[in-house]
């Protein structure tokens, strides 16, 4: 299966209570199959796979990310483990090198060889998490984070500016309205007068950036 195909259902399943009942009703393009993957899942909003095939989980308003995996490869999400607890808004997610990164409103953290604690046997004991990013600004209001890495190795991260229609907030702090890439340290600015974007992707062949 699509991985990007049955992302987009996971979320789509959980934001409107579907059951396998409501399946029926949608109309697939030719040789196309639908079932749902994963249920109960409390807002997600973004997904990543690692290497071993874990689907993680973020969540725009619960506090928890979550790892889910096809034990049975029958297209159904048997398993469900608790990564990260006690979480503000933690949507993004996203994995880089084995490493997994997630979001709050205000950092960004990271656990290293997230594979590593998934295919051990020591589930009862979150695994450690570090500071990544631990300065972002704290409004809520578009403060969602989208995370991904780019062609360069970088990692991107878009700042909401926490208004609808204004002016001030990104003239008093740049880092609102804009997308940006950390890089050695620091938040570079990639596209400004971005109100707030929730998704993004680079063209595979000239790498352009898509939000």
């Amino acid at each position: 299966m699509n991985k990007k195909i049955y992302s987009s259902l996971i979320i789509f399943f959980s934001l409107n209570m579907l059951t396998n009942e409501h399946l029926m009703s949608l109309n697939l393009p030719k040789n196309f199959e639908i079932s749902i993957f994963a249920n109960n899942i409390e807002s997600p909003r973004q997904m990543a796979e690692t290497k071993n095939g874990f689907v993680i989980v973020g969540s725009k308003s619960g506090q928890s990310i979550y790892a889910l995996h096809d034990n049975n490869n029958d297209g159904t999400a048997e398993i469900k483990i608790l990564i990260a607890k006690d979480l503000q808004n933690p949507t993004g997610v996203t994995v880089h090198k084995n490493d997994l990164y997630f979001s709050e409103i205000d950092k960004i953290w990271i656990i290293k060889n997230i594979d590593n604690w998934l295919l051990s046997n020591e589930q009862d004991v979150l695994p450690e998490k570090e500071i990544y990013i631990d300065d972002l600004p704290s409004e809520t209001w578009h403060g969602f984070k989208y995370l991904g890495f780019g062609p360069d190795d970088n990692l991107y991260v878009p700042v909401g500016v926490p208004c609808n229609i204004c002016l001030e907030p990104q003239s008093k702090d740049k880092r609102f309205a804009a997308i940006h890439k950390y890089k050695d340290g620091k938040l570079v600015t990639v596209a400004s007068g971005v109100r707030n974007s929730v998704g993004f992707d680079w063209h595979p062949e000239n790498k352009k950036l898509y939000f």
